[in-house]
C-alpha cells in the first residue's frame, strides 16, 4: 500500500521527455499516477501558511506542519493513493502561481526561492524519491517556442532556475537523459522501474514506443539559427555543464555558440 509521504516525484521542465515518463507510470497497474501536481502542492501550501482553520487530524505544532498536512489531506481526497503499491506525480515546471519574493531566502542565487521549493516538498513528502530528465537546453528552448509559442528568454530563465534547484538534490535523484529515452525508451524506463522497485505491465513496451507531442526536427534546426542564446554568468554555465559532466555526458551548442558551454 502506497504511503502519502512517499511518492515517486518527477521534477524538471516540459519538452524534455516528462510526458513519456508520466504515461509509463500511468500504464502500470501497481502505480497510482496523479498527473501534474505543482499547482496544488505549492499553491495550497503557500495558501495554508496564511490560513488558519480547524479540521480533525491536522497538525497544529507549526504553520509548516499544518500546511503540509493540508496538502496531504487534499491529495488523499483527490487520488486513490492508498489502493496502489506506489504513487507517482509530476510537479514539473517552475511554480509561478506564488509570489517568489515572499519566499526568497538569503541563500537563493536567483529570483526563484529554491530553498523554499525544497523545504515545501520535504515537508509535504518527506520520503519522496526524485527523478528528472535532462535534455540539451538549446533543444528545450526551441521545442518550447515551437510547441507552446513561449518566448526564447523566458525559456532560458526557466532553465537557469531548473538547474539551480536540481543541483541542490542531484546527488539523491535518478537522472535520465532525453537522448537515451529517444534511442531506447523501453530499456531506460524498465531500468528506472527496477531501481524504484516498480513492477510493470506488458503494455509498457507499447506505451513507450509511441512518440508523445514531438516537434519537427527541421523546424527546430531553422529556429536555432535565429536564437539569441542565454545570458548566463560564468557560474551558471559551469553549474549546468558540471551536472552533465558528473554523469559522463556533454551537450553541444549550435554552430557559433560552442564557446557558451
Amino acid at each position: 500500500m502506497a504511503k502519502i509521504e512517499s511518492p515517486i516525484t518527477l521534477v524538471g521542465l516540459g519538452r524534455s521527455g516528462t510526458t513519456l515518463i508520466e504515461r509509463a507510470f500511468a500504464s502500470t497497474s501497481s502505480v497510482c499516477s496523479c498527473g501534474e501536481t505543482g499547482g496544488i502542492i505549492f499553491g495550497t501550501y503557500a495558501g495554508a501558511l496564511d490560513s488558519y482553520f480547524h479540521s480533525p487530524g491536522l497538525r497544529y505544532d507549526s504553520r509548516e506542519l499544518f500546511a503540509a498536512d493540508v496538502v496531504r489531506r487534499l491529495f488523499s481526497s483527490l487520488f486513490n493513493i492508498s489502493e496502489a503499491s506506489h504513487w507517482f506525480h509530476k510537479p514539473a515546471g517552475i511554480p509561478k502561481m506564488i509570489s517568489w519574493p515572499n519566499y526568497k531566502s538569503k541563500n537563493d542565487r536567483f529570483e526563484f526561492p529554491t530553498q523554499w521549493y525544497w523545504e515545501t516538498l520535504d515537508a509535504v513528502f518527506p520520503n519522496a524519491r526524485y527523478i528528472t530528465v535532462l535534455r540539451n537546453p538549446w533543444d528545450i528552448v526551441t521545442s518550447r517556442m515551437i510547441f507552446s509559442g513561449w518566448p526564447e528568454m523566458g525559456g532560458w530563465d526557466d532553465i537557469k532556475i531548473m538547474y539551480d534547484f536540481i543541483s541542490a538534490r542531484s546527488h539523491n535523484m535518478e537522472i535520465l537523459f532525453f537522448e537515451d529515452l529517444v534511442n531506447d525508451p523501453y530499456s531506460e524506463i524498465s531500468t528506472l522501474f527496477g531501481k524504484l522497485g516498480v513492477e510493470h505491465d506488458e503494455k509498457l513496451k507499447e506505451v513507450v514506443s509511441k512518440k508523445h507531442v514531438p516537434t519537427e526536427k527541421n523546424n527546430e534546426r531553422n529556429l536555432l539559427n535565429e536564437l539569441h542564446g542565454p545570458e548566463f554568468d560564468d557560474a551558471t554555465r559551469e553549474l549546468i555543464s558540471n551536472i552533465w559532466q558528473s554523469h559522463g555526458r556533454k551537450f553541444y551548442s549550435p554552430e557559433g555558440f560552442r564557446s557558451f558551454f
